[in-house]
């Protein structure tokens, strides 16, 4: 690495490895290393120590010593923007963000249609004739991308003449067990919903114990 300048390594860094959407793109980056390149990846979460907690963006300084380039998974709610633009711009070295996009034209980013996936859910749902559909969305503005899917939500179920009704709206912190608990409050309404969205994977897995904690099908 001396003699050459580089370390053959890509660090990944991710909000939590352990969450499950964090795992399948590590999989799915890893497989891909692995096949096709020389590369080996360094994975880091932004979500462990209290060191991190204190200066979250010396994780990005810390990598910067082992690896040849970055890939960011979310991690907003502990490296900001700011942080990892001046980050850029003192190291240089190419970062690619993925389900987060950072203004300007600096960093590259790949993130899901939100809008074209939220219109998929509720086409489906009313196409099977949903009319009381209930949703656990993100609180706080922390992953503007649930909010995009939640504000596409309350937009498309209102074009698609499906009545809007805000007591089958449930905030979620985005752990299972707050999907639990939200499915558990909305089963207990007198006119309860006859589908639930939840706005991430950990989400919908609470909502499912739920529902078969209660002999739903």
């Amino acid at each position: 690495s001396l003699k050459s300048g580089k370390h053959g390594a890509i660090g990944v860094i991710a909000y939590n490895i352990g969450d499950a959407f964090a795992v399948d793109c590590i999989t799915a980056m890893e497989s891909y290393l692995e096949v096709n390149t020389n590369y080996r990846a360094l994975w880091m979460s932004c979500s462990v120590t209290d060191k991190q907690a204190a200066q979250p963006e010396q994780i990005l300084y810390e990598a910067a010593q082992y690896v040849d380039g970055l890939i960011i998974i979310s991690a907003r709610s502990r490296l900001t923007d700011a942080a990892i633009l001046r980050f850029w711009a003192e190291k240089h070295l190419p970062i690619v963000t993925v389900v987060r996009a950072i203004p300007g034209d600096i960093i590259p980013g790949v993130a899901i249609d939100e809008q074209c996936g939220t219109m998929l859910l509720v086409e489906h749902l009313v196409g099977l004739g949903h009319k009381r559909i209930g949703f656990c969305f993100r609180e706080g503005d922390v992953n503007p991308y649930a909010t995009l899917r939640f504000e596409t939500f309350k937009k498309l179920i209102t074009e698609y003449g499906v009545e809007e009704d805000e007591s089958l709206y449930t905030p979620v912190d985005g752990t299972h067990e707050s999907g639990y608990a939200a499915c558990k409050k909305l089963l207990k309404l007198e006119a309860r919903p006859s589908a639930i969205i939840g706005f991430s994977d950990l989400t919908a897995f609470g909502l499912i114990r739920a529902c078969f904690d209660a002999g739903l099908n």
